[in-house]
């Protein structure tokens, strides 16, 4: 007999590969391609065997070559794949306790718990040995997802009572008793959250550490791994790099469908940004990733991303997107799940009152969450609150002391690893005056923090930017001081209505504010804040020209223009794959500009309005533009799309009746069938072609859509 492991890493195995119980049996003369697909899946190849099963199930593999393709699709991150091929097996053996399991693993990722529970709760009735304590070792995923831990430890301890006896399942019971230990324990065991544990207690090099150990030889472990250096880079003070670590891991998880890693991924970018002063960036971010989650079984992950999003809106003095996120928070019931949330939302609901008029009540709820945080073990966390705490305090009428740094504080400080403990209260009292409209002494108070920050030169340049920060919005300088701190404020004014207007969804409206903004800022020399306000303005004239398809591609092309020249890449893809495909209705656009518009969206992450040229280039160009389609594709990665574009530009090549070109193409596509994806060309497409071919006739008013 020929059989195989299954292995499993990320749902209950902290990003390493753990074996996990009984083996997948196929026939002592299994033929080659599954032997061949069976030493891919065993050697960790997951990619590879996944492509190999492809190929078998497509040619009417049994349960257990379904079993292992699922698993290994799984293993590979290819999620959304994964989702396919268990549905397709569930429907093809729909009493396969395997795959009832493996299905509910892979909806309980894509954040579809309800979905996932059905099939869960079957598998549990029929299931026995280590199949029923996977089943368990889910249901225990989603009850964590949910919040309910207490839900979640009885799931863990229904797995341990169905565990086998004897050696052979010891790799399996080490993985219900760590996840069971880390349960008790509130930690984590996924890496990301293992660097999130190190940072919150301030150790630095072990958070690195763990970002940088073991593999990434898959999609899932090469993003978490990007998303841990994007942590460990911002708690450094680098946010170019943390920034550069977020793009890659979005990238990644987003073609794979990893949608924990996806909102996670967001999360962490849009924190960087927001520390790089990148806010507007920070703040789409975090409503991708609020659009992402919500609705889902990920609950505990929508509270993180809302917390966020109420704590950057309340930043920017935004109080109705603020107490908007908090009502939102608030309805998740963020008290029941993990102590950790609930001091999350308690950092929220402080920022919220604190915007609204009552720091003494913020800065009550701080305290106590500091020492939470502080006897939760987690010092860094604690700093991060104290000096919050700080900064609401300073914000009040009555004028502050500068000796804030009392005990309490510097021992929570000094237990976090802070080099500068004085400078940093002192840079916190600062920002408050500056929350309070006093700029003149935020900035005195800034320098002298800066002065004192010589051990910790990552804070001497955050200081450096809140200088700069504080002396643009004060604008005094010069003979015309007077006149630039009205247009500073008229500015001001004229972004926030263009921001409200754009939340509203009136994007004339908002485009109109901006531009006034802008104007004004310029003419005052705020350059930080006209560069600021530019960005939304163009990104609301892109919108309108969006919203209206009689737009002339000439807008989209000045949009475009711009935005390069104001360096905004991404919003400079969109205005030209835009400008691109107006003009393509336009019938102006050649199929050059259209190929080189949609490489400039992919690379931008822009995949909708990538795709969106290739398929105009192809109808430029049918027969060419269709295979230069496959083309571009695989350099995208999307072998499977790629293979499909190619059977489109068959059936065109047929219906023009150009024999040798559907010749060539077939020949292509069974070479590559193999390696294609389930999404690829199905059996009955070929066959078509084929036969046609081998009949030696093609009918050119035959076609098949």
């Amino acid at each position: 007999m020929l059989s195989v492991l299954i292995w499993f890493g990320m749902a209950w195995g902290g990003g390493q590969v753990l074996v996990a119980g009984d083996e997948v049996t196929f026939a002592s003369d299994a033929d080659a391609a599954v032997q061949a697909a069976v030493e891919a899946y065993e050697s960790g190849a997951y990619a590879d065997a996944s492509r190999q099963l492809t190929a078998l199930v497509q040619a009417g593999g049994d349960e257990a070559v379904w079993t292992l393709h699922v698993a290994a699709l799984y293993e590979a991150g290819r999620l959304r794949a994964a989702e396919r091929a268990a549905a397709e097996a569930r429907a093809a053996f729909p009493d396969d306790v395997p795959l009832s399991v493996l299905g509910a693993i892979v909806l309980a990722d894509l954040g579809r718990g309800d979905e996932a529970r059905g099939p869960l709760e079957e598998a549990r009735r029929r299931a026995s040995g280590a199949w029923l304590v996977r089943a368990w070792l889910a249901e225990a995923t989603l009850h964590e997802d949910g919040g309910d831990l207490a839900a979640a430890d009885r799931a863990l301890d229904a797995a341990s009572r169905a565990m086998p006896r004897g050696t052979d399942w010891a790799q399996l019971a080490d993985v219900v008793a760590r996840r069971k230990a880390a349960l008790a324990q509130h930690q984590a065991v996924d890496r990301v959250g293992r660097v999130s544990d190190a940072l919150g207690a301030g150790r630095l090099d072990a958070a690195s550490q763990v970002a940088e150990a073991g593999s990434d030889d898959t999609v899932r472990e090469a993003v978490r791994r990007d998303i841990g250096r994007a942590m460990v880079a911002r708690a450094r003070g680098d946010m170019t790099g943390a920034i550069t670590h977020g793009r890659a891991a979005l990238r990644a998880a987003d073609d794979a469908g990893l949608l924990r890693e996806s909102v996670l991924g967001r999360l962490e970018l849009a924190r960087a940004l927001a520390g790089a002063g990148r806010r507007e960036e920070a703040a789409a971010r975090l409503a991708d990733a609020e659009s992402l989650v919500s609705g889902t079984s990920l609950t505990v992950r929508a509270a993180e991303v809302l917390v966020a999003r109420v704590l950057l809106a309340a930043r920017d003095r935004q109080g109705e997107a603020a107490t908007g996120a908090l009502a939102r928070l608030e309805a998740l019931d963020v008290d029941q799940m993990p102590e950790a949330v609930g001091r999350r939302a308690e950092e929220a609901r402080a920022a919220v009152a604190a915007l609204g008029g009552d720091p003494e009540a913020a800065a009550t709820r701080l305290t106590a969450v500091a020492r939470s945080w502080r006897s939760a073990g987690r010092p860094a966390e604690a700093a991060r609150v104290q000096l919050e705490r700080v900064r609401v305090r300073a914000a009040m009428p009555a004028e502050p002391r500068k000796d804030t740094l009392d005990r309490e504080v510097r021992e929570t400080l000094v237990a976090a690893g802070l080099r500068a403990p004085e400078a940093e209260v002192l840079a916190a009292t600062a920002l408050g005056r500056a929350d309070a409209g006093d700029l003149v002494g935020a900035i005195a108070w800034l320098e002298e923090a800066r002065d004192m920050a010589t051990a910790d030169p990552s804070l001497r340049g955050r200081i450096d930017g809140w200088i700069d920060e504080a002396a643009q919005r004060l604008g005094v300088t010069g003979p015309d001081g007077g006149e630039r701190v009205v247009q500073i404020d008229e500015g001001i004014r004229a972004y926030q209505a263009g921001r409200v207007a754009f939340e509203s969804g009136d994007t004339a409206a908002a485009a109109e504010a901006f531009g006034r903004a802008v104007a004004l800022l310029d003419r005052a020399g705020d350059t930080d804040r006209a560069a600021q306000a530019r960005q939304a303005w163009l990104l609301a004239r892109w919108n309108v020209a969006m919203g209206d398809p009689a737009t002339p591609s000439s807008v989209h092309t000045a949009i475009a223009a711009e935005a390069s020249s104001a360096g905004l890449s991404e919003l400079e893809a969109r205005a030209g794959a835009s400008a691109a495909l107006a003009a393509d209705r336009e019938g102006t656009v050649d199929p050059q500009r259209l190929g080189a518009a949609a490489d400039a969206a992919h690379r931008a992450g822009l995949l909708g309005l990538a795709r969106a040229c290739l398929a105009a280039r192809a109808r430029r160009a049918p027969v060419e533009g269709a295979v230069e389609a496959a083309r571009q594709l695989d350099r995208w990665k999307e072998g499977a799309a790629a293979t499909t574009a190619l059977v489109d530009a068959a059936f065109v090549a047929w219906r023009q009746g150009d024999r040798a070109t559907v010749s060539t193409l077939v020949d292509e596509v069974v070479q590559r069938t193999g390696e294609a994806a389930p999404t690829g060309p199905t059996a009955s497409d070929l066959t078509v072609l084929q036969e046609a071919l081998a009949a030696e006739a093609i009918d050119p008013a035959a076609s098949v859509d």
